[in-house]
């Protein structure tokens, strides 16, 4: 039951995916920022990159309170989402094994479909924030913590190929996610999911002869997946914005925001650099921005670039380099869908914010948790077998 213990922290942080809210002071102050604080002498594989982060996001308020006027309180509430990150620490303290941490995270994923299905079905009727927003041409519900999903994908996928037990459960749960996410309907995270879907694969077993078909398999069922009439209406949705939303079209919105903020919004080359900070509702710099959003100016439409402008490059580097790194640890073949799935991340936020959409910095803070138990566990076996090899030998 210990894992009950880390679905409901996580749901309290995800506000339950977004259909309630709760005060993120309340949430930091009781849930997160208490063990950060213990943990800051401890050595730790993320620590210094999320204390980093955390110094460069700092910056970034007073950057904004130099050159856009808004106080620093302000500046620090309206930067709270990226705060989450220290979650990471709240794990650490509580240390629950990898195996109930991963059943925890089972149950998060599964829960978020249920919730994604439902909203999805009982629209417009909101039951999620994230179904307030209104697309004129199609219905695109986010909801917070959608960093899920993807998560639940490469699992499925994960486990089916590295786990001789529950196949069917690790399938269903594939098809599921994956009918989400063309639910979402961004054409970055189809496309992209077909090739780290194979990069996933070669990594677990290999290129031979029935990996080859097994990718021949999954090639075919995303081809099936077309005729579903649910999925049929976002392809053709996708197609016709296709038509109009090219970085070669100098009218291309995503290439008017790029020239805007390259050229027009920062006051100097300091302020491009450190970042010109995240707007608060009713502020005259949220007012500011708010002007850019009526014009379908958007940073968050360039990505990770896009934030870059809003909280500094230094953190969205920081943000890169514990990626890299978490994909870079040498994990056993059951775990290689964690490392993965935060390369995908960044692959698919060039042109969505999906690494930093709200709630998914709960997410990653879960990830990393898991891939720091699971490398230092290893590296622990290793050193008993070896140790047992040595005294065997003597």
């Amino acid at each position: 039951m210990k894992h009950l213990f880390i679905i409901i922290i996580s749901l309290l942080l995800l506000n339950f995916f977004g259909a309630f809210f709760i005060y993120s002071e309340i949430l930091l102050g009781g849930l997160v920022l208490p063990f950060a604080i213990i943990k800051i002498r401890k050595e730790y594989l993320f620590k210094k990159y999320i204390y980093i982060l955390l110094i460069g996001i700092f910056i970034s308020i007073f950057s904004c309170n130099f050159f856009r006027g808004q106080s620093l309180y302000l500046s620090i509430k309206a930067n709270y989402p990226y705060f989450f990150i220290l979650f990471y620490f709240t794990l650490l303290s509580l240390n629950f094994s990898v195996k109930t941490t991963e059943k925890a995270l089972i149950y998060l994923i599964i829960l978020f479909c249920i919730s994604y299905i439902i909203q999805y079905l009982v629209y417009p009727k909101v039951i999620f924030r994230g179904a307030l927003a209104e697309y004129s041409e199609d219905v695109r519900i986010r909801l917070t913590g959608q960093g899920l999903v993807f998560l639940g994908y490469f699992y499925g996928i994960n486990k089916f190929l590295s786990d001789k037990n529950n196949k069917v459960f690790y399938l269903i749960l594939s098809v599921l996610c994956i009918l989400i996410i063309f639910l979402l309907g961004f054409r970055t995270q189809i496309v992209l999911i077909i090739p780290f879907t194979y990069f996933l694969i070669f990594k677990i077993k290999g290129f031979n002869r029935k990996v080859f078909l097994i990718s021949i398999g999954i090639l075919l069922f995303f081809l099936s997946l077309s005729i579903i009439p649910v999925v049929k209406d976002k392809i053709e949705f996708m197609q016709e914005r296709q038509e109009t939303e090219k970085f070669s079209r100098k009218d291309y919105i995503r290439v008017i925001d790029f020239q805007y903020y390259t050229h027009e919004h920062f006051h100097n080359i300091w302020e491009y650099i450190l970042g010109s900070g995240s707007p608060f509702p009713g502020t005259e710099y949220n007012y500011y921005m708010s002007g850019l959003k009526d014009k379908y100016m958007y940073y968050e439409d360039l990505g990770l670039l896009g934030l870059s402008w809003i909280i500094g490059i230094f953190p969205v580097v920081i943000m890169l380099l514990y990626s890299f790194k978490a994909y870079r640890l040498p994990l056993p073949n059951d775990y290689k869908y964690l490392g993965i799935w935060f390369i995908y991340l960044i692959a698919i936020s060039f042109t969505t914010m999906e690494f930093y959409r709200e709630g998914n910095f709960v997410v990653q803070a879960l990830v990393l948790f898991l891939i720091e138990k699971i490398y230092k566990e290893e590296k622990s076996l290793q050193q008993i077998v070896l140790s047992n090899f040595l005294q065997s030998i003597k």
